[in-house]
């Protein structure tokens, strides 16, 4: 805002057009009516009738005042840039803006307008060119083969393409566009994408986002900016092909089981911190939220419990934890603990699982809540990655178990490896199997192995190593008598326990038959028992 003696004492320019209600005015008259129409000296009307202005309506008064010169000068030619006085009514509230007579630049007072005389769309050009040229520099020869990438980035770059849901030959939007949701990728994850050359800057990007260009590089704005796909492979030749191979994930393949357990495990720990965040949330226990030392215990307690729980059970501890801890802070019991309130809840959820162990009581397992979305990563990595729909209601496999999934071909998933057995070693599907499956009402999957009841008895499938290492339990407990010995370890078995062994079956018979309980929509013991509580 500049104030009224300023603006009375700039220097105005020369009023030249005859279609102006003020030329033919000299300076000094000029000036004088500038300082009785700022000064309130005289109303509009009045100083309309005095000077014998041509204007039939006080209110285009405004519109005839003349341009004075500002000591703002034009980068082009240093000429100093002029501007036009204001109205009266607008003097404390408008910007102004400059242009200059000489070459026609303007400078806009706001940042929604853009000048777009000769010498600014020159320079816009050059600094366009100049963007295209160190991008060029920078992705030389930067091409990432594809099966370089690590499989979590490869996950990551599928649940990117379908987010953003991007096709074949079209760039790919900028994160705003589908940064719409908790369920879409980070702006974390695009910026590695991008320090990794997986992903590239593309050169189409508005002059706009970019800021501090120098010869050497730039900085841009990571939310607006459009992305290429930075990726070669050597056993796909068509572009095509290879887009659809990287947006839907078609063949995963990972370095060692290590790596799939490892992502395993962060993708269900994303879904359980998401419900741990609902169910605090909704009992106002915020103060801790966000605070990532206090949360990396949330995430060390994950590591403890999903080794011998499901996340449906984990959620279930969860859930009755926070809300003992809502009662206890009520009553008043939480003493110090308020000021430590995740601490709280992890210590209440271990007391809970050493009580449920000590009294052998089944911790239920909770549905999926219906207020939250399963994550995209977390869909594609148990559709593409790992088919296996059941992950909610199941424990994470063993190293050993997950060796198993793996294949001779490429797709290396559940429901293809029990495709491959089918095909392979139908011959040791036997009749007690296939029987069994068949007249199945509820399963459940122990450290022993399956154990299914058919209606009539729980039979147990396992591998001879499972069954001896059963035995050697039994034996400590004294349920294995010593004339038993001569027998099969599969009889010792069937007399020591509660459950009938007719054979042991090799590991991947096992997983066959988990599969096939899975797709046959059988329900775990623990589902069956909450029917029946229904």
């Amino acid at each position: 805002m500049m104030k009224i003696k300023d603006l009375l004492s700039s220097e105005i320019v020369p009023i030249t057009d005859n279609k102006n209600a003020l030329v033919g005015l000299d300076e000094k008259s000029l000036r004088q009516l500038l300082s009785e129409y700022y000064k309130g000296e005289m109303k509009v009307k009045e100083i309309i009738g005095k000077y014998k202005l041509n204007i039939s309506k006080d209110v285009y008064f405004s519109r005839d005042l003349p341009l004075f010169y500002s000591n703002v000068k034009c980068p082009y030619d240093g000429e100093r840039l002029v501007t036009k006085f204001p109205s009266k009514s607008s003097l404390a509230s408008s910007s102004l803006d400059y242009y200059c007579i000489k070459c026609g630049h303007n400078e806009y007072s706001s940042n929604s307008k853009e000048c777009s005389c000769d010498n600014c769309n020159e320079k816009e050009k050059n600094l366009e060119r100049k963007i295209r040229d160190i991008i060029d520099d920078i992705y030389e020869d930067s091409e990432v083969e594809l099966d370089s990438i690590s499989i979590e980035d490869r996950l990551n770059l599928a649940t990117l393409l379908q987010t953003s849901d991007v096709d074949f030959g079209y760039l790919i939007p900028p994160f705003w566009n589908y940064n719409t949701s908790d369920n879409c990728i980070s702006i974390e994850i695009v910026r590695d994408l991008i320090k990794k050359d997986i992903l590239k800057i593309s050169k189409q990007n508005s002059l706009s986002i970019f800021s501090n260009i120098k010869d050497s590089g730039f900085s841009y704005n990571i939310e607006k900016v459009l992305l290429s796909l930075n990726i070669v492979s050597d056993e796909i030749s068509s572009e095509n092909e290879l887009f659809e191979e990287i947006k839907y994930f078609n063949k995963p393949k990972f370095n060692s089981v290590d790596e799939k357990r490892l992502l395993w495990k962060k993708i269900v720990y994303k879904e359980l911190y998401k419900m741990f965040v609902l169910l605090m949330e909704n009992s106002k226990f915020t103060r801790e939220l966000g605070d990532q030392k206090k949360e990396a215990k949330l995430y060390n307690a994950f590591d403890k419990w999903i080794e011998n729980y499901t996340p449906s059970q984990i959620y279930a501890i969860l859930y009755k934890s926070i809300k003992e801890a809502d009662n206890k802070r009520t009553s008043g019991y939480m003493g110090n603990f308020r000021f430590n309130e995740i601490s709280f809840i992890i210590k209440l959820s271990d007391e809970m699982i050493v009580k449920y162990e000590k009294e052998n009581w089944a911790i239920r397992h909770y549905n999926y809540p219906k207020q939250l979305e399963i994550n995209l990563q977390t869909k594609i990595f148990f559709s593409k990655v790992i088919k296996f729909p059941n992950w909610f209601d199941s424990k994470i496999f063993t190293n050993s178990q997950l060796e198993i999934m793996v294949v001779e071909d490429e797709e290396r998933v559940v429901r293809n490896y029990s495709n491959y057995i089918k095909k392979r070693e139908v011959n040791a599907l036997d009749n007690h199997v296939i029987s069994t499956l068949r007249s199945a009402v509820y399963y459940s999957v122990n450290y022993y192995g399956v154990v299914i009841y058919d209606g009539l008895v729980n039979c147990l499938f396992a591998t001879k190593k499972d069954l001896w290492d059963n035995r050697e339990n039994l034996v400590e407990a004294g349920n294995i008598k010593d004339e038993w010995t001569k027998e099969s370890v599969e009889e010792q078995i069937s007399r020591g326990t509660m459950f009938y062994v007719e054979n042991s079956y090799a590991q991947y018979i096992i997983y066959l038959i988990i599969s096939e309980l899975i797709s046959s929509n059988v329900p775990t013991k623990e589902q069956w028992n909450l029917k029946d509580d229904e």
